[in-house]
């Protein structure tokens, strides 16, 4: 890649995070994304596969001080995205920078599709990373094999505070689909599992599979879904709402615990939830808005 040790971005956008699909980090706040281009093999299946190469990109360099711009919205969360962020090696220097430059310390969230291996993953974790948004794609691409993502998620899953995993769906009939889906969310009960359907609309079998993990108190959810109806974060415990999402707004009902964990009302288990950041509370888009 070129130019790999030099920190190089596409965008910097604020928007929900909920549009990125992060329901377990400062639910109907604010969240910042860093668009990272560029990962070690190339990919069909992950959300940001035409960026794999930079050839024919705009790219900027983040000079000392980006982060500055940071101070005036101050979103409680910054998502470090991208087809393999983790692949380079400045990226693990991001936390302590942005906290620096911005002056206040946002959560942390990296994105990864199994092509970093699970030692770089520890390692991000460590160097203050909070949460994984962890594309699971082995069972529509080959570009990672089935170990190699299991490696990689297992090991988040251990590492950081938050992993939320995203499975593209398969909606044309391939058998097995529905057996993958339903083991991801029993083996990693604490993260939130979203099935995306991209623009289709999901078909019966798999909205039907959402319906069984949701009534067993498994955080699955399901894209696209205007009506919001396979959206609440719910305590696992005793199945407590915990983030109440509707098309009119998001209320969150968890209680805020020892270093920002949510805690549920009801049964006071701790909650697989960052309730929110260091940031303003009560900012919120309805979009994506880029703001460099």
């Amino acid at each position: 890649m070129r130019d790999a040790g030099r920190p190089r971005a596409l965008y910097l956008s604020l928007l929900p995070p909920e549009e990125a699909m992060i329901y377990h980090a400062c639910p109907g706040g604010l969240a910042a994304r860093l668009v990272v281009p560029g990962a070690p093999r190339r990919c069909t299946a992950c959300s940001w596969r035409d960026i794999v190469s930079e050839e024919g990109l705009v790219v900027r360099h983040l000079g000392p001080g980006f982060f500055r711009r940071l101070r005036q919205p101050r979103p409680g969360l910054l998502i470090v995205d991208g087809p393999e962020p983790a692949a380079h090696e400045w990226v693990l220097e991001l936390p302590g920078r942005v906290e620096e430059e911005a002056g206040y310390r946002p959560f942390m969230a990296l994105r990864s599709t199994g092509l970093a291996p699970a030692g770089r993953l520890r390692e991000a974790a460590e160097a203050g990373y909070d949460l994984l948004l962890f594309e699971y794609i082995p069972h529509v691409d080959s570009a990672v094999s089935v170990a190699e993502a299991a490696e990689a998620l297992d090991a988040a899953y251990a590492s950081f505070r938050v992993v939320e995993i995203l499975v593209p769906c398969v909606t044309r009939e391939r058998r097995g689909f529905e057996q993958l889906f339903s083991g991801l969310a029993h083996r990693y009960p604490r993260a939130g599992i979203h099935l995306f359907c991209g623009e289709e609309e999901p078909p019966e079998r798999l909205v039907k599979l959402v319906e069984k993990l949701r009534g067993g108190r498994i955080n699955a959810y399901l894209h696209p879904d205007d009506a919001m109806l396979y959206s609440d974060t719910v305590c696992t415990g005793c199945g407590e709402v915990l983030v109440s999402r509707k098309p009119w707004g998001t209320r969150v009902r968890a209680l805020r615990g020892e270093g920002g964990r949510g805690v549920c009302p009801r049964c006071g288990s701790p909650a697989p939830l960052l309730v929110c950041g260091e940031g303003k509370r009560g900012r919120a888009l309805h979009r994506e808005v880029v703001v460099w």
